[in-house]
């Protein structure tokens, strides 16, 4: 009769923690387990501070814009009466803005604050007109 081997505890190589014991073999006790307090350690004599880092704009009038950004809205919205009449846009949930971007987003930051799903601004830069159509999303228009 021929005797069989079983092997009963198959482990999958882990990639990671082979890269841990190449590069951070102090790390590892005696028992070669893993330190997570050494590893932070060693993670946090580079300094690397990482709040410290990010992306930006900048441009010409940017302290300006952030004044005016500030200031209260100087503007009134208007409730387009005829175009809630209609039948198509009685049942309605949504809200068309035309003006100036930052005037109806100060009017809807506290107005619609923790209530808004969903704000799609599209701007026509530099056509020389407005470029939008009355669709079926528009119950108010705004008067500047």
């Amino acid at each position: 009769m021929h005797k069989q081997n079983i092997t009963g505890n198959i482990t999958i190589p882990n990639k990671d923690i082979e890269i841990l014991k190449k590069h951070f073999s102090h790390c590892f006790d005696k028992n070669r387990n893993f330190d997570i307090e050494k590893f932070k350690k060693e993670l946090s004599k580079n300094e690397i501070d990482f709040s410290k880092e990010s992306y930006g704009m900048d441009w010409l009038g940017k302290s300006y814009a952030r004044l005016l950004a500030s200031d209260e809205a100087t503007t009134l919205l208007q409730e387009n009466e005829e175009f809630n009449q209609k039948e198509e846009n009685k049942n309605s949930q949504n809200l068309l803005l035309k003006g100036d971007n930052l005037e109806v987003l100060k009017h809807i930051s506290n107005a619609y604050y923790e209530k808004v799903k969903m704000i799609y601004i599209d701007p026509p830069y530099n056509t020389g007109g407005d470029g939008f159509n009355n669709s079926k999303l528009s119950p108010f228009k705004s008067k500047f």
